[in-house]
C-alpha cells in the first residue's frame, strides 16, 4: 500500500503506464477545506478500468450491460462510487448478486489503493442505490440495524448479553432448480457454506473465553444425523431448517420475506 506522501508521485506513474496524457490536478483537504479529495485522473484512471470489469463480468438473471459506467473517487473518505443505468439491475437482490458485485469491487479497489486508502465501494443505478429498487432488503437491514441497537441498549442496563454465530448458508432447497442447492458455486472442490462451519468453531471459542458470554450457533452441530427430506447430513443444510423444526410457528424468523425470490 502507497502512502499518502507518495499519492503525488504514484498517481502520475499510473497514469503514464495507462497512457494518460492529462497532467494531474490534486485536491487537498487541506488545500479546500470544503472540498472533497477528488483527483480528475484519477477518476478517469477507475472509469476506464471499471468499463473493462463490467464488458466482462458474467451477468446474473435480468441484467444487460450498463450503457452508462463512470467513476468518482473520494480519497478523503475513502470512497469510490461507480454509476450505472438502471438495465444492470438484476431480477433479484441474491447472492449470485452479490457475489458479482463483490468481483467488481475487489477489482476496482485494486487500482485505487494503488493510489490511497479506500475502504468501500457504492454502486448506483440512474443515481439511486440498489435498496431503492429493492425495498425489502432495506426493510430487512432496519429491522435489523434497530434488533442490534435494542441488544446494545440491553447489554448497557446490564448482562452480560448473548452473541449469535451463522456460518453461511449450507443446503436449500430451490424451487427454481427442484433439487437442494448451495446458495455459491464450489470454488475449487470447496463450499463456503460446508467450510464457514469450522471457521465458527474456533470464533464461538474465542467469543466464550473473551467475553464469558453464551454463543448460539443456528446451523444444527453434531455429526452423522440426517435431515430426511434432503437425505443429507444434518450439519450441511441451512439454519433456517434448524430454526424451523424448533419453532415451526414462528415463520417471521426462519422464512424468506412475501414475495421473495431469493431462494426460489
Amino acid at each position: 500500500m502507497l502512502t499518502r506522501n507518495s499519492q503525488r508521485i504514484a498517481l502520475p506513474i499510473l497514469l503514464a503506464v495507462f497512457g494518460s496524457a492529462v497532467v494531474p490536478c490534486h485536491a487537498h483537504a487541506a488545500d479546500s477545506p470544503g472540498i472533497a479529495r477528488r483527483d480528475a485522473d484519477l477518476d478517469n484512471l477507475l472509469t476506464q478500468k471499471a468499463r473493462d470489469i463490467f464488458e466482462r463480468v458474467k451477468l446474473v438473471d435480468g441484467q444487460a450491460r450498463s450503457r452508462r459506467v463512470d467513476v468518482v473517487a473520494d480519497i478523503g473518505k475513502g470512497v469510490v462510487t461507480i454509476s450505472l443505468d438502471r438495465s444492470f439491475l438484476p431480477d433479484n437482490h441474491g447472492p449470485s448478486y452479490e457475489d458479482q458485485a463483490s468481483e467488481i469491487n475487489f477489482g476496482l479497489l485494486y487500482w485505487a489503493e494503488q493510489v490511497a486508502p479506500f475502504s468501500s465501494v457504492i454502486h448506483l443505478y440512474d443515481g439511486k442505490p440498489a435498496e431503492y429498487y429493492f425495498p425489502e432488503i432495506k426493510a430487512a437491514d432496519d429491522a435489523a440495524r434497530e434488533a442490534g441497537e435494542a441488544i446494545r441498549q440491553g447489554r448497557a442496563r446490564g448482562g452480560s448479553g448473548m452473541a449469535f454465530v451463522a456460518a453461511g448458508h449450507g443446503y436449500f432447497y430451490s424451487y427454481k432448480d427442484n433439487d437442494w442447492v448451495t446458495s455459491r458455486d464450489e470454488w475449487n472442490g470447496v463450499s463456503e457454506g460446508l467450510l464457514t462451519p469450522h471457521y465458527a468453531d474456533s470464533l464461538k471459542a474465542v467469543i466464550e473465553q473473551r467475553s464469558q458470554m453464551p454463543v448460539v450457533r443456528p446451523r444444527v452441530q453434531g455429526m452423522g444425523t440426517t435431515h430426511a427430506p434432503s437425505g443429507k447430513e444434518w450439519r450441511t443444510i441451512a439454519a433456517r431448517y434448524a430454526i424451523a423444526e424448533q419453532y415451526p410457528g414462528e415463520r417471521h424468523i426462519w422464512n424468506t420475506y412475501a414475495n421473495s425470490t431469493l431462494f426460489e
